[in-house]
């Protein structure tokens, strides 16, 4: 099973430029170039909306979704509101309190999807997640909007409003496991790949700008856009990067 990982799309009201990018644009180019590869499914990481969660936005990017045909599973980054999300998108069942987490089997693979968009994981979650690593005892893959390490990225890892929360008993739950539990997240707007125990992360590029992940305060790096494909073969998995130009509002 091939899967198209994109994240942090900030997607704007209709005819406003964030930054000078147009984001409906860089939606459009990815899913095309998505659509022009091996991918059979698509995983969107969260951060949908710019700022804050708006109705007439998810409207957009359902619509979008639907015009693309390609079967879709999503989580909610901390610009977006789950419950207005899955809602407007048709998948209200997997909501529990609140909350958009669920799993997924992809033989022999179980994948959790996570909501971090509190910029957590809940007690809720986290005994739901402790149980799912226990039940299913071959390879597991997880999908979260939010690093649960530090990554090198001080402008993220030191603010305390950005940074994710609960690190420590997250990852206690997936230490305890004693097997690789590979993490794909976004938020972090860089590429980054970082290895803690028995966890591999594994930050995606966001489809809005990146930043540049070594200075103290926040500074756009480019411009460029990326999608991860990742390939579930068996009990391997195979993850790449698939860089793209980015669209200006110049552009448009």
């Amino acid at each position: 099973m091939k899967f198209a990982f994109i994240t942090d799309l900030h997607i704007d009201k209709a005819y406003e430029y964030p930054y000078g990018i147009d984001p409906r644009a860089n939606f459009q180019r990815i899913l095309k170039a998505i659509a022009k590869g091996p991918a059979e499914q698509l995983i969107i990481g969260g951060d949908l909306c710019y700022r804050a969660p708006e109705v007439e936005i998810y409207e957009w990017i359902f619509e979008e979704l639907a015009q693309f045909k390609m079967p879709f599973h999503i989580i909610a980054g901390n610009h977006d509101d789950p419950e207005m999300m899955s809602k407007i998108g048709g998948f209200e069942a997997l909501m529990t309190e609140g909350e958009l987490f669920y799993a997924r089997k992809f033989k022999p693979f179980l994948a959790i999807f996570l909501d971090t968009s509190k910029g957590k994981v809940s007690k809720n979650q986290l005994a739901w997640m402790d149980r799912q690593l226990y039940q299913h005892k071959g390879p597991t893959v997880i999908f979260m909007h939010h690093p649960p390490m530090h990554a090198g990225v001080p402008v993220m890892d030191d603010n305390p409003k950005r940074a994710f929360q609960g690190k420590e008993a997250f990852l206690e739950i997936l230490e305890s496991t004693n097997r690789p539990i590979p993490i794909f997240t976004g938020h972090y707007h860089v590429e980054k790949t970082v290895s803690f125990k028995n966890v591999q992360l594994f930050i995606t590029p966001s489809c809005f700008f990146q930043i540049n992940q070594f200075k103290d305060d926040f500074k756009v790096d480019h411009h460029r856009i990326a999608y991860r494909l990742i390939e579930l073969d068996g009990d391997s998995l195979k993850s790449s990067l698939h860089y793209i130009a980015g669209s200006r509002q110049m552009d448009s």
